[in-house]
């Protein structure tokens, strides 16, 4: 990473906490890490199927010179995807899955509501120009 072009400095400090509640905070800082990794490795093993998929290979291989062959292609990318769960929606039923285990227990920051719709229904970030709605399982409450 460069050098940043305007003048910057960092201050950390301490948190300061009564041992009851440096237990929890620890807790839930290892919960959300083990959180965390499980769904960056979820992904990542889903993306490694979709990458050794027959579908994928051939989709790769499609001619994509003009713009029919462009959308023909990433329709059949999307199928690919689509095949081995590797889609937003999916990993975040798989976070929600984690967070009914055990360590949502621990993340009390999470907000259990309804599962979000398909994305088949026409909710989706690319639905709606990229914007997220703040609608899902898992939903930040900061405060």
């Amino acid at each position: 990473m460069g050098k940043a072009k305007t003048p910057s400095f960092m201050l950390e400090l301490p948190l300061r906490v009564g041992k009851e509640n440096e237990r929890v905070v620890m807790t839930r800082l290892e919960v959300a890490r083990l959180t965390f990794n499980a769904c960056l490795g979820e992904a990542q093993r889903r993306w490694e199927l979709v990458h050794q998929s027959k579908a994928y290979q051939e989709a790769k291989a499609m001619p994509h010179g003009t713009e029919a062959e462009r959308v023909a292609r990433g329709k059949a990318f999307g199928e690919a995807r689509k095949a081995h769960g590797f889609s937003d929606f999916s990993l975040q039923m798989y976070a929600l899955e984690l967070c009914r285990s055990w360590l949502g227990g621990h993340l009390d920051t999470f907000q259990f509501g309804s599962p979000p719709s398909s994305p088949d229904a026409g909710d989706t970030a690319a639905a709606r120009g990229g914007r997220t709605s703040g609608r899902g399982p898992l939903r930040l409450l900061w405060g």
